[in-house]
């Protein structure tokens, strides 16, 4: 059914339900209160950036913090107003390496790898201006891939395919891993069908896509370039310290 169109929403968070946003919240929660009490502070609001159609913002507004989101495309900016209709004044559409809200925040979230969709540069300047907008003693946590795991897996399995599901839609992935100047990256080739009964008819083709691929030293270092030091290092969605054959690595960082 080539001409249909994927919802934004399905083109970004194709395999995440409620349940599993409820959960992010309540991890993204205890790590604001960790981070919290070791800074001996007590974060009320959150900057999300970018967010998406604001998923995860029912939950951490139950638990009591004032969130706001930024993202740069505007049907999901428009759907999250939809969606918080008591806070519509508290989404806003911008460039995440240069927006500009004119107010500063507890915590900075950048949740599920929204971060590192530009060279080095680039994301730098997205942390930098995480820090802009950041009180002092402000939290930033920070989610992603773990580099060096990506890169073995994909050397080890260079053919590989992913396929995602939600509702009626299939998102068929292959990653195929490149080096620019050195620095690591994952180039995404994403297409998109519609389930009909047993069969799929094609809707679009992404352009291809490069994420930077980050160890847990590259992390560290950028966000230091941006004015942050790291106070946690976690391995993924846990508490435990991280370790290298980690799918994810979860980054709480304290601006400087």
């Amino acid at each position: 059914m080539a001409g249909s169109r994927v919802p934004p929403e399905i083109e970004w968070h194709i395999n995440f339900d409620d349940d599993v946003s409820e959960l992010d919240a309540a991890y993204i929660d205890a790590l604001i209160r960790l981070a919290g009490r070791r800074l001996k502070i007590k974060p009320v609001s959150i900057l999300d950036a970018p967010c998406g159609n604001g998923r995860l913002h029912a939950y951490l507004r139950a638990y009591g913090y004032d969130v706001y989101g930024v993202d740069s495309n505007r049907e999901l900016i428009g759907q999250a107003k939809a969606k918080h209709r008591a806070s519509q004044d508290r989404y806003y559409v911008g460039d995440i390496r240069d927006f500009d809200l004119g107010r500063r925040f507890d915590v900075y979230l950048s949740w599920f790898t929204s971060l590192g969709y530009f060279d080095d540069n680039g994301n730098i300047m997205v942390m930098k201006n995480a820090a802009k907008h950041l009180n002092k003693n402000g939290i930033m946590i920070v989610d992603v891939a773990n580099g060096e795991a990506n890169i073995a897996y994909q050397a080890s399995n260079p053919n590989a395919v992913f396929y995602n599901e939600s509702g009626r839609y299939v998102m068929v992935e292959r990653p195929t891993l490149r080096f620019v100047n050195g620095v690591p990256y994952q180039q995404r080739d994403e297409t998109f069908y519609e389930k009909r009964r047993r069969n799929l008819f094609f809707i679009k083709k992404h352009g291809l896509k490069m994420l930077r691929l980050y160890s847990e030293t590259d992390l560290r270092n950028q966000l230091a370039k941006a004015g942050f030091d790291t106070i946690y290092s976690l391995s993924g969605r846990s508490f435990a310290k991280f370790r290298r054959d980690a799918r994810r690595i979860v980054a709480v960082g304290v601006k400087k």
